[in-house]
């Protein structure tokens, strides 16, 4: 079993649980390590946080681990309800899991990933999501709560300045925010895509 994940409390807390259901692991903290740690011990299945930091992503590791072994299980866990919210990203795997840590709630859940990862066909799974945003509007809210101004938005997705406030308008009216003035806007769609995250959920009925 291979843990990979940048948070050393979390992943000492996940490597704890994995041993104590009786599997052998190995650890890493970067996409680096992970993949050299993988060729030395051969694991049957990958526990891989999506959000390494700086670098390779969960999906870029996960990806080249499979490259290497097309067999090998595979469940990318994050905070993220949608992985669309980490920005760009490339595809998952076929027949990658993808999980909330927040639905890890007990050794019983974390015992059953692991199951389905080593038993599961490597097929193509479509990843459930409530976010009812597109790809573009998602990429908008990532960066206007980034800090970015309208201009760098538009400088970053090629748009016109325009066209982001437009963007933006019609994002707040989608997520249900008050119609407030622009600053306020941005504000509250900063809390929304922040809230999201925090709460590996969304907010969508």
């Amino acid at each position: 079993m291979l843990v990979v994940e940048d948070s050393d409390f979390t992943r000492m807390l996940l490597v704890n649980a994995v041993t104590s259901l009786g599997h052998a692991c190995v650890e890493a903290s970067t996409a680096n390590d992970a993949v050299i740690r993988a060729r030395e011990s051969g694991p049957d299945v990958a526990l891989v946080d999506l959000d390494l930091g700086v670098g390779p992503t969960g999906a870029d590791l996960a990806r080249a681990l499979r490259s290497t072994n097309p067999r090998i299980g595979i469940a990318i866990l994050t905070s993220y309800e949608d992985p669309r919210l980490l920005g760009n990203l490339p595809e998952f795997p076929v027949g990658a899991l993808y999980m909330t840590k927040g639905h890890l709630a007990d050794l019983g859940s974390l015992a059953a990933l692991i199951d389905e990862c080593a038993t599961r066909p490597v097929t193509p799974r479509s990843v459930s999501t409530r976010v009812a945003l597109s790809d573009s509007q998602l990429e908008v809210m990532r960066l206007v709560s980034a800090g970015n101004s309208n201009a760098e938005v538009a400088k970053e997705l090629w748009l016109s300045v325009s066209a982001v406030e437009k963007a933006i308008h019609r994002l707040s009216e989608q997520l249900g925010l008050p119609q407030v003035p622009a600053a306020n806007k941005r504000v509250l769609i900063a809390q929304a895509y922040y809230g999201w995250i925090s709460d590996g959920r969304n907010a969508y009925p």
